[in-house]
């Protein structure tokens, strides 16, 4: 079974498509001679380009079986990758004291790992409580996903990496958190992606 709006590829049973979200479940007829809702007449006209008495978004109708176990696992640990940007990432002891900071207080780029957390969160929440909002964007949800890991996945490990202060400082827990989180919102899009272009590497011919 395949997505009326995108084709993709539908698992049997599922109410929406997992790479745009618009619902694949087919409607019931609707008979012409019975009265439309809002007490319209059957003969009464729609403008073009709307589909109801409403020509923006539905209403919010909030479906968790709109995510994909991907979508589950990278929303929960990109929340995670965004709290721990405000962990203590570093710290130093000198003369028994201890500071530490944050990943934002040591790398000011982390910042944009920031706004990506805050947008794909925002988008996957969107995508579960509005179907006909992610029915219109036209980008493959997909490449959403992987583009948005992948950055924030490796701004986290430079500055994992890169400690100020060299070797007199030490990491934190906040940058191992930060660090594991930003791994495994990454895998459900990278893991199968890597492992197909594998597979579908030729083998050289075998020699008589």
């Amino acid at each position: 079974m395949n997505c009326p709006n995108c084709q993709a590829a539908v698992e049997p049973g599922t109410a929406f498509c997992a790479n745009c979200g618009t619902p694949v479940t087919p409607s019931a007829p609707t008979d012409e001679t019975q009265p439309l809702q809002g007490g319209a007449s059957p003969g009464s006209a729609i403008p073009p380009g709307r589909t109801g008495p409403a020509a923006g978004p539905g209403a919010l109708a909030f479906d968790t079986s709109r995510w994909s176990r991907a979508d589950r696992i990278t929303g929960v640990a990109t929340a995670v990758l965004f709290i721990s940007l405000f962990l203590p990432w570093f710290s130093i002891s000198y003369f028994g004291i201890t500071a530490s900071g944050s990943g934002l207080d040591a790398h000011g780029y982390l910042y944009i790992t920031l706004i990506l957390a805050i947008v794909l969160v925002g988008y996957l929440v969107l995508r579960a409580g509005w179907a006909d909002v992610a029915a219109r964007i036209s980008l493959p949800h997909e490449g959403l996903i992987l583009a948005a890991t992948a950055v924030n996945f490796l701004l986290v490990l430079i500055g994992f990496i890169a400690k100020p202060g060299g070797s007199i400082v030490g990491w934190d827990w906040g940058a191992y958190i930060a660090l594991i989180a930003a791994i495994v919102a990454a895998a459900p899009g990278w893991v199968p992606l890597i492992r197909s272009r594998t597979q579908r590497t030729p083998q050289p011919p075998a020699t008589p």
